[in-house]
């Protein structure tokens, strides 16, 4: 098959004729026919066609070169599979400086027929040396890791279940820091010099890019579960690779996953993004220091939370947020895209020092209409149930919920739509996904797979208690404090059912879209919330279960989790025979935060393990209601 990139804007005419034209010859062809601008979608077709493609021809037009034609995001994704590649010249252009040495067919300047005849011929045998057209400029020192980078991100998109569609933004002013938020001078004067920057309306954005344009390329990028903020990022650094492969003179791109940051040893910077991509740290270090990087950073809600370090007494020494100490060590010289979920950010108590924070608007009702057009029986009911709609107003809950109702029957579909109860839906939407998959799978000629679906569920749920879990270690009063949440799974994980079948486990997960493997051989869910369904499934039952460990490693999980479901089996392990399973729970209803777990706190107040009571009184303070209040200060009266 023969790729077709061109400039939509003046080279259809030209393409139209050059592709009736092969496929008269008998060669198949494929281009974007769709009219949209393919940097204006998260969708990963073209990618596709390009990894399949024999051969790439690349047809130039003045269009292609604009620094934002999506050709050249193409031209980089091309080379860095390594495809043959022909310029087709149609108008006296020069290629970007990328292709100036591949071979060129003019058909500008040379009779239509000959120019079709030369380019069959090169098609039809291997491409011969060619002798440079224009002298070349120096390669690119970082050009393997820009190939190989830009190979796992197109990969990595394809994996995400994320519908191809352009999020609105709008500006969150407050959560950066007002020394370095970024305004336009002549919105200031007109709004009126007395409203000041904090009375001015917030702008929207028809897209992130403008958004991220629009300050300068210093950007937090916020957004609740599911609303696409990483796919968001990986489509913009899809883009920035590409663009690098072409222009060396173009700012880095470095991506970097935060929680794989360590904030207890506080990596430099340019050490932790040169380990995790095999650079030469000095020369990362000389990127980042004098500007000219790109900074793609990712889930910074993800990092851990407080962490409390105490002496051997008991008495705290130090007290600190991991993410805190991440946006100290953000660079104020470099183009910086930084994403984090809205709850987690606010949080924080920090605010970052860039030039403006975009947060991602939900779905609104044309666009879902727009997605569901051609399942209209769906479409139809999310406009008789608001809240059905918003449920599915995310894009990631949009694209499962779309995936799991279709080929459903009738009588399965009246089963979905009778859960009132969002979490429950959302809980159905992913373990349906997962039932499918398994199934869609199961289904091809010869597939044999190696797990049930029952294995594959219990596997799936352990790891993803586990994983909610992160990295927790004990005192001496037998307090339980995060040191790091591992959101990577790690690739030499074990499970009792899979003994040496580790390899076969994650590659049958790898092919059901269930897990990603990153750049660094580690494992994760497509999504947290897919993790997040099946480490609550997991973890509600385990609280029951005989085994110390496993009801101590489901209250955390529930803790990280942070469903109202769980507040009443929390409650009920406030009563455990385990003091550090009373211990947790406890700080599990502190994060859930429901006025339900007041009086049977209260009650923990007088726990005969002191953790266990100042636990108690740590989640009585954050629900605050009078009730929780009043007993607390009693109690401290008492006890203090």
């Amino acid at each position: 098959m023969i790729f077709l990139s061109y400039a939509q804007k003046d080279g259809a005419a030209h393409v139209e004729r050059l592709e009736t034209a092969l496929q008269a010859a008998g060669f198949e062809t494929w281009r974007d026919s769709s009219g949209l601008h393919p940097a204006s979608r998260i969708d990963v077709t073209i990618e596709d066609n390009i990894k399949t493609a024999e051969s790439v021809i690349v047809c130039i037009t003045p269009d292609v070169r604009r620094e934002d034609s999506f050709v050249r995001n193409e031209i980089g994704y091309a080379l860095a599979l390594k495809k043959p590649i022909i310029v087709a010249r149609f108008e006296n252009e020069n290629p970007p400086i990328r292709l100036i040495n591949h071979l060129w067919i003019d058909f500008f300047s040379h009779p239509w027929d000959d120019a079709v005849r030369e380019l069959h011929y090169w098609l039809k045998r291997p491409r011969e040396p060619q002798k440079p057209r224009i002298e070349a400029a120096p390669d690119d020192p970082f050009r393997p890791y820009l190939e190989s980078a830009l190979r796992y991100i197109v990969e990595g998109l394809r994996q995400r279940i994320i519908m191809p569609i352009d999020l609105k933004a709008r500006e969150t002013p407050d959560a950066v820091s007002p020394s370095t938020r970024k305004t336009n001078i002549f919105d200031l004067a007109f709004s009126g010099v007395t409203m000041g920057i904090e009375h001015m309306p917030a702008r929207s954005f028809k897209n992130f890019r403008e958004g991220f344009e629009s300050y300068e390329g210093r950007a937090l990028l916020l957004g609740e579960p599911g609303a696409g903020k990483t796919v968001t990022l990986m489509a913009y650094a899809r883009d920035a690779y590409a663009a690098r492969l072409n222009d060396p003179s173009l700012p880095l791109p470095l991506f970097n996953l935060v929680p794989t940051w360590d904030a207890e040893k506080q990596t430099p910077l340019h050490e932790w993004i040169a380990e995790t991509h095999g650079l030469d740290t000095n020369i990362v270090r000389q990127q980042i220091d004098s500007g000219r990087a790109l900074l793609l950073l990712d889930g910074l809600d993800e990092l851990t939370q407080e962490r409390v370090i105490r002496d051997d007494d008991g008495a705290t020494i130090e007290k600190y947020d991991p993410r805190s100490r991440f946006l100290e060590i953000i660079p104020p010289n470099n183009r910086v895209l930084l994403t984090c979920r809205t709850r987690e950010y606010r949080e924080i108590g920090h605010k970052a020092a860039l030039n403006g924070a975009i947060t991602l608007q939900p779905l609104d009702d044309d666009q879902m209409r727009d997605y569901l057009q051609d399942q209209p029986e769906l479409g139809a009911l999310l406009e008789k149930d608001e809240a059905l709609r918003q449920v599915t107003r995310t894009p990631l809950l949009m694209s499962l919920f779309a995936f799991a109702y279709r080929d459903l029957p009738s009588s399965e579909r009246q089963q979905l739509m009778a859960l009132s109860d969002a979490r429950h839906l959302r809980d159905k939407i992913f373990m349906r996904y997962i039932e499918q998959r398994y199934r869609h799978e199961q289904a091809k000629i010869g597939a044999g797979l190696p797990f049930r679906l029952d294995e594959v569920k219990m596997i799936l749920g352990q790891l993803a208690m586990d994983n909610a879990v992160g990295g927790r270690e004990q005192d001496e009063h037998g307090e339980f404090h995060e040191v790091r949440e591992n959101v990577l799974i790690d690739a030499d994980f074990k499970h009792p059912l899979l003994a040496d079948r580790t390899e076969i486990f994650t590659t049958l997960m790898l092919q059901l879209n269930l897990l990603t493997l990153g750049e660094d051989g580690n494992f994760r869910f497509i999504h947290l919330l897919l993790r997040d369904a099946l480490a609550f499934s997991t973890a509600l039952p385990a609280l029951n279960d005989a085994d110390t460990y496993m009801r101590l490693s489901a209250a955390a999980a529930l803790r990280r989790i942070g469903d109202p479901r769980a507040v009443d089996a929390l409650i009920r392990a406030l009563n455990d025979a385990v003091p550090t399973v009373r211990l947790s729970a406890a700080d599990a209803l502190r994060r859930i935060g429901d006025a339900h777990a007041v009086d049977p706190l209260i009650r923990t107040l007088y726990d005969p393990h002191a953790a266990v009571r100042w636990y108690a009184a740590y989640a009585l303070e954050e629900i605050g209601t009078p009730e929780a209040r009043q007993a607390v200060a009693k109690w401290r009266e008492n006890h203090m």
